[in-house]
């Protein structure tokens, strides 16, 4: 055995939760809350409603007995199944009710991929292939994931939890479904239990509450091109930025944060010019810079190209 089974084996692995072998899960609430391993289901707000997986970051709806989310319902892609209000029963109109529900205090819940469905698969069991202490109610069939089957449209990706195997089926068949959610939120990464930013790439900085972008010596813009394009363009894989304020930027030129970061300023006739756009107005037609090497502040022409750094 390899990986985290292995380490579970060994008695090496630290977990947050618990679980068999390497899973690691966790019980939360109606509300949201996290609950100890020993949680019963229930409708009360404090009750066992979802588990969260502790390795991917994924909180998982609990089948129940009753009600919306049965164990004995099934739902069609496109078509029809089986549940518990008729005409709700394909799978995009139990996520839309799931989400209503507010299931754990959360409403985005949806469709896992074929990738997740997977992961709560335990090989190590069968009829039901998975933990029945955080799976409860599971039935040994086959679960809808939110994977096309390219090749064949009318075909979607499925997951059986008697034996664990994937497989794909007609999307007008009703089957199993369990949604899911992420924990973490835009480009946040889950690691030991927390929803964390990546690093950021070569010369950004945070500085101020804010994330910087450095400034480099091909990209010299006027004012008016240089707000549109901070606030149109997506930089490094994220949207929502915006021209710095001229206080902004003099607080990122006293912290010395971009000292060594590598930002690169435009020369003039072998001057290095370091005046940088902000969004603070000045007379008519002009905007304030800042120089972000000599902490100088001027008027500049709105139509003069000077550098640009962005933020959010």
């Amino acid at each position: 055995r390899y990986g985290r089974d292995a380490q579970a084996g060994a008695g090496k692995l630290v977990k947050i939760g618990g679980g068999s072998a390497g899973f690691d899960y966790t019980k939360i609430a109606n509300d949201g809350s996290v609950l100890p391993e020993t949680a019963v289901l229930g409708t009360a707000p404090t009750d066992w409603a979802c588990t969260r997986d502790n390795v991917t970051g994924l909180i998982w709806e609990v089948k129940t007995t009753s009600g919306l989310r049965s164990q004995s319902h099934n739902y069609a892609v496109f078509g029809s199944g089986t549940c518990f209000a008729a005409g709700r029963c394909d799978t995009s109109k139990f996520v839309v009710d799931v989400n209503a529900s507010g299931l754990c205090g959360a409403s985005d819940w949806r469709m896992p991929t074929v990738k997740e469905l997977e992961g709560i698969v335990d090989f190590g069991r069968s009829f039901p292939a998975i933990d029945p202490t955080y799976f409860p109610n599971t039935p040994s069939s086959s679960f809808w994931s939110g994977t096309a089957y390219a090749a064949t449209p009318i075909l979607v990706q499925e997951v059986d939890f008697y034996e664990g195997g994937a497989n794909r089926n007609y999307w007008s068949l009703g089957q199993s479904v369990r949604l899911v959610r992420s924990v973490c939120t835009g480009q946040q990464q889950w690691q030991n239990g927390q929803c964390v930013m990546p690093p950021l790439p070569a010369g950004y900085v945070v500085q101020g509450g804010l994330t910087w972008m450095p400034v480099i010596s091909t990209l010299q813009l006027s004012w008016p091109a240089a707000d549109a394009y901070c606030s149109t363009t997506t930089i490094n894989g994220q949207t929502g930025w915006r021209l710095p304020t001229g206080t902004e930027l003099l607080s990122l030129y006293s912290s010395g944060a971009t000292n060594g970061l590598g930002w690169s300023f435009w020369s003039n006739m072998a001057l290095t010019v370091d005046d940088t756009w902000s969004s603070t107005p000045g007379n008519s037609g002009n905007h304030f810079v800042v120089g972000l090497l000599s902490g100088g502040v001027r008027q500049y022409t709105d139509t003069g190209p000077t550098n640009v750094t962005c933020v959010r």
